[in-house]
């Protein structure tokens, strides 16, 4: 299983640019109205780490 270590910032920073692209694209258009693409990836990159944790870990369940 891969874990979070086996990327480096700079890679995963432009691989995250490139999915944060996809996915605001992916969004309603009345949220994208109200949320400016930069605000998304600005929002995308500063929580890089718990994003990718949920998709590389997978989620965490609370009891």
């Amino acid at each position: 299983m891969m874990s979070l270590g086996d990327f480096d910032d700079g890679n995963l920073a432009r691989r995250l640019k490139k999915i944060s692209g996809v996915l605001y694209g992916r969004l309603p258009l009345m949220v994208r109205l109200a949320l400016r693409e930069q605000v998304f990836l600005t929002f995308m990159l500063a929580n890089r780490t718990r994003i990718l944790e949920r998709f590389v870990v997978g989620p965490t369940r609370k009891l």
